[in-house]
């Protein structure tokens, strides 16, 4: 076995044990096993996190507060846009629930469970939702469930890891099943519309998670405050932060709008790194640089050539061609684009063997998590 593929089987080990480490302390609860409050959470938490850190140590931790700024108003501008689709899929859904059997409806009057504690314990919930449950999920969800499988599967398009890890997200929410029944189809549409805004959130801004946990943390504040205060209160606040949302939404819309709008006709279909050439057999993708894996020699090409042949193309879907140098791809991106039109590039693949750089344009497209 070459040294890339035992660094291949090593990766996805790892990842498999993160999950288990994941899923296995969320599942147990629902055996008969009872932590308890603080234990719980050192349970349902610490030990993914711990065994994460083992494995991958500062891989993920080490852009927390890349690009916050920007990273903050495209978090702000997808959690709009995608509250607002996971409003409509449950509208929907709450339409075929009520055709087929609407009795089913009667589950949903059901309290959270996650929020039936007293007010004094609610303002405690606001700060733990803040400094804890927000970061740590976002650690373990969009860092390592999404990240890895980044890092594994790095020829194959990134959204659809973040739909899969949104999904893997909602699964460790198993308590709305048990409370909601056929019903709990709404609550976990949100849940999947909700990860996948932060997982987008996450990629865009090159691995930042401060924006994530932020955005995370507050959106579960709220309903605590509801709790401690009035559900009214907690309601108002919750639509604030989706309204900002959604104007922060239709800002990057604006702004992707207008610089479309000031392109050369010459440039259209072009990548806005089309003038930068990075040497030839190098590749740069966020999808491969995101979380950073692989060695980072680089094959040498003038052992494949003989006197009088011709140069082979490397094959760009081999790993060893995938650069792990970061931070090299953001300072090209840097060195041609204004800081402000970076956070309109929602994905960035800079194949380069041979060809111009393209950019993927991606189309954008009660309850506590």
């Amino acid at each position: 076995m070459t040294s890339i593929g035992l660094e291949n089987s090593r990766a996805k080990w790892s990842y498999i044990i993160g999950l288990i480490a994941i899923f296995g302390p969320v599942y147990f609860q629902y055996l008969g096993i009872d932590y308890g409050p603080i234990p719980g959470f050192l349970v349902v938490y610490g030990v993914p996190i711990l065994v994460i850190t083992l494995l991958w140590k500062t891989r993920i931790i080490s852009r927390f507060f890349d690009q916050t700024l920007p990273a903050l108003k495209i978090g702000m501008g997808y959690f709009g846009a995608f509250t607002l689709l996971g409003i409509v899929v449950s509208f929907a859904i709450l339409i075929v629930l009520f055709l087929f059997d609407p009795s089913t409806l009667n589950l949903l009057d059901t309290p959270n469970p996650v929020l039936d504690i007293s007010p004094s314990s609610a303002w405690a919930m606001v700060a733990v939702s803040l400094l804890i449950v927000g970061p740590a999920e976002e650690y373990i969800f969009r860092g390592f469930v999404f990240g890895g499988l980044l890092v594994l599967f790095k020829n194959r398009h990134w959204l659809s890891f973040a739909f899969v890890s949104s999904l893997l997200f909602s699964g460790t929410h198993l308590y709305y099943a048990i409370t909601y029944g056929i019903a709990s189809l709404i609550p976990f549409a949100d849940l999947v519309t909700f990860g996948m805004a932060l997982a987008i959130t996450y990629y865009l801004s090159g691995g930042n998670l401060f924006a994530p946990s932020l955005i995370h943390g507050v959106y579960n504040a709220t309903a605590f405050v509801g709790v401690a205060t009035t559900q009214d209160i907690g309601t108002l606040l919750r639509w604030l932060m989706i309204v900002i949302g959604l104007l922060a939404g239709l800002v990057l819309l604006l702004e992707r709008m207008r610089k479309k709008s000031r392109t050369p006709p010459d440039l259209e279909g072009q990548s806005a790194l089309g003038s930068i050439r990075p040497e030839k057999g190098r590749s740069f993708g966020v999808s491969a640089l995101l979380l950073s894996w692989q060695p980072t020699s680089q094959p040498n090409n003038a052992t494949n050539k003989s006197k009088g042949s011709k140069e082979q193309k490397p094959n760009q879907k081999d790993p060893e061609y995938i650069s792990r140098d970061y931070a090299l791809a953001r300072a090209l991106v840097g060195n041609a684009v204004e800081p402000s039109s970076i956070t309109l590039i929602q994905s960035l693949d800079l194949r380069v063997l041979g060809h111009n750089s393209a950019l993927t344009n991606v189309i954008m497209k009660d309850s506590c998590f």
